[in-house]
């Protein structure tokens, strides 16, 4: 079609194909097919299924244990791919939130590496760390001063920037 005016309609075709009147200006502040916009709608308010819920757990490498669905808001059971069992809503599955036992697992792979970081803080403070494992940063380790003094500190106290309670008082 020849074109008159930003108000006058003119046929479009969208990628899947369905035919529409429009006008130019519509299009240019973003509106489109209204077939596919009200498809996009439908599947978005649509009811979730049993089937939602199993191919949510399978994109995981997980499987949805629950055999009758009610709602998305109910607890439902899921076993991860390591094989942890937990109940947790299909909404919060959806929403991000997935084994805790594995979650718990790689944050404690990932703080498994900083007793080295610990040890770089105390070096850098002319000292040394002589624990050989990190639990948490509340879990005090030993430490060592250039001066000999140990003592006992959280992780979270050294990377803080305290040190030595002995030299602490004796250069006060």
């Amino acid at each position: 079609e020849q074109y008159i005016s930003c108000e006058t309609k003119c046929r479009f075709q969208c990628k899947k194909g369905h035919m529409f009147k429009m006008e130019p200006r519509h299009v240019k502040s973003g509106h489109w097919c209204q077939e596919c916009s009200y498809k996009d709608i439908g599947d978005k308010n649509r009811k979730l299924t049993l089937e939602d819920a199993q191919k949510a757990a399978e994109s995981r490498g997980g499987r949805c244990l629950t055999t009758v669905y009610n709602s998305s808001n109910l607890k439902m059971k899921w076993e991860c791919a390591k094989g942890h069992i937990w109940e947790v809503s299909f909404n919060a599955v959806r929403s991000g939130n997935w084994c805790n036992s594995c979650g718990y697992e790689t944050a404690g792979d990932n703080m498994r590496g900083s007793i080295e970081k610990v040890q770089e803080h105390a070096i850098c403070r002319g000292g040394r760390c002589l624990s050989k494992v990190y639990v948490n940063n509340r879990t005090k380790l030993e430490f060592e001063c250039s001066d000999g003094h140990r003592w006992w500190a959280r992780p979270g106290n050294i990377q803080q920037g305290k040190w030595c309670p002995k030299c602490k008082y004796s250069n006060g």
